[in-house]
């Protein structure tokens, strides 16, 4: 699971079987399984080596899909069938290694090539076991990472650095105390609660540190960021020594515990944010700072760190179609709108609010997001009349005008949840919209006159998610240029389909087995 709702991981390695591990269940070395999947390359396992008879060192090959899978977790990933090295102390030549490290994991790549990194990134941003990606700075800006040098891994230090550090998905199951509670996926071979540690959630960063001796108050709490980095540089500084540094990676004295020392000291907090992936991913990290020296508490995606602050506020627009006043204190429908009630008794509620004339979704839900009525919008109904189209079907010099409708009518397949396609755009038979003057399909986003919320909000930078009841119909609300919306997903409300009892999701009818029998009755929505 990747959240306290039960929601299950999604790759690829848990799809398979493995002796010692529950069905859907991540195994140890999961993050090696599916980026070697997904490269399309090779899996070999680092801590199975054997040594041949000429002095070379053989690596195992393994095949995930017959229960292999690495011994500790680590991988090598290789496009060549075999792999080998001259002696124990060579590296191997794979493309991609995985070093395994609990609640984070490092992935290094040899030849230094970019485009896998950027392959590599793009496979782990869709894990949703993943929370957070940081890339070697030499390797450039890629979106939805940070670089390493944001959390000090860029330094002076002989050791090999990685390409990429993967921060894992934690999440609380106790809210009100979420640091004591909280869950880490992990590459490990330990389960929860056997001691594993490593991501960059909270409860992992939150440290205990206490000092007492001749040279430090008595009963002072430091309310300034410490961390363990500044224990050795503090107690150096008691003890008189000067410790030579090769970098500027290092702590600070924590003079305001010391004997003589200030009361306490300035310290700043901030939020570093990367730019957005294209599938709406971005790497935050929070920190604070007294000096020079920074502490990271917490980093990741959003919604998927323990204590992140992503420093942004979140907008959620909901609109029920024929949800009325009178509907919220009828006591008959008590029993069916608990969610509804519960967000109306922490917040406002207008009991005098009007909708858009006509009352129809359209006008009302671009008056929502325009904030104008249909005379300025263009848009008085979603099955209307235009004098100035073409009718659907039809070529240049046709008469003009013609019924315009964008409803379930446009679909390739309106009997499909996915209208035939995408669940958006994609779901439109453009051969089922009317043309313009100069015979071009208009489209629904085509036919409002004016932008909207979306097409503001992206432009400041900000990603925009729009979901409604027709695939295709609701492309009006992508704006005049048709990308307004980031993430569009619309199922078709007229589709023929059933309520899957072993997983309470809805699938299409032509997918229902004919014994199986279906959950009556539907389970509370709202």
């Amino acid at each position: 699971m990747v959240d306290a709702q039960g929601t299950l991981v999604n790759d690829y390695a848990s799809t398979l079987s493995f002796q010692g591990v529950n069905p859907g269940y991540l195994p140890a070395g999961f993050v090696a399984i599916d980026l070697a999947h997904g490269l399309g390359s090779n899996l070999f396992d680092p801590d199975q080596a054997t040594k041949n008879a000429d002095g070379t060192y053989s690596y195992k090959l393994l095949d995930p899909t017959q229960g292999q899978r690495p011994n500790f977790g680590n991988g090598l990933i290789a496009d060549a069938a075999t792999l080998s090295t001259p002696d124990a102390t060579t590296a191997p030549p794979a493309k991609v290694i995985v070093a395994a490290n609990g609640g984070s994991d490092l992935v290094y790549v040899p030849d230094n090539n970019v485009e896998t990194v950027k392959q590599v990134v793009n496979i782990l941003s869709k894990e949703n076991y993943v929370s957070g990606l940081f890339v070697d700075d030499s390797f450039g800006s890629i979106a939805g990472t940070l670089p390493l040098s944001s959390i000090n891994l860029k330094g002076d230090a002989q050791t090999p650095t990685p390409a990429i550090v993967i921060n894992f998905k934690t999440f609380s199951t106790d809210p009100s105390n979420p640091y004591q509670s909280e869950v880490e996926i992990a590459d490990t071979t330990l389960q929860q609660g056997q001691g594993m540690h490593g991501s960059f959630g909270r409860g992992d960063t939150f440290n205990n540190m206490a000092a007492i001796g001749p040279d430090f108050k008595t009963g002072y709490t430091d309310l300034a960021p410490v961390s363990n980095a500044d224990v050795a540089t503090t107690l150096a500084n008691i003890l008189g020594f000067n410790i030579r540094s090769n970098g500027d990676l290092t702590g600070r004295v924590i003079s305001e515990a010391l004997k003589g020392g200030p009361d306490s000291v300035d310290s700043t907090s901030g939020v570093l944010r990367s730019d957005t992936a294209l599938n709406g991913q971005r790497t935050y990290l929070d920190y604070q700072q007294v000096g020079d020296t920074k502490y990271f508490d917490a980093a990741g995606f959003s919604n998927g760190t323990v204590g992140l602050k992503t420093g942004e506020k979140h907008v959620l627009l909901l609109s029920i179609d024929g949800l009325r006043e009178a509907d919220l204190a009828d006591p008959k429908l008590q029993a069916d709108i608990p969610n509804i009630l519960a967000l109306a008794g922490a917040g406002v509620t207008y009991t005098n609010a009007s909708t858009s004339k006509p009352s129809d979704s359209f006008p009302g839900i671009l008056s929502y997001l325009t904030g104008a009525g249909p005379k300025t919008t263009g848009v008085y109904y979603d099955d209307s009349y235009d004098r100035n189209l073409i009718a659907p079907g039809g070529k240049v010099g046709d008469p003009l005008g013609t019924e315009v409708q964008f409803a379930e009518n446009i679909d390739k397949n309106p009997d499909l949840l996915s209208g035939g396609g995408d669940f958006g755009v994609g779901s439109i038979d453009v051969s089922k919209l009317p043309l313009d003057a100069n015979g071009n399909p208009v489209y629904p986003h085509n036919y409002v006159r004016v932008n909207n919320i979306f097409d503001v909000a992206k432009a400041a930078g900000l990603y925009t998610a729009y979901s409604d009841k027709h695939p295709g119909g609701y492309d009006i609300v992508n704006g005049p240029n048709g990308d307004a919306v980031d993430d569009y997903y619309s199922p078709e409300v007229n589709a023929k389909v059933a309520i899957d009892p072993k997983t309470g999701k809805l699938i299409d009818a032509s997918d229902n087995p004919d014994n199986l029998p279906w959950q009556s009755p539907l389970p509370v929505l709202f």
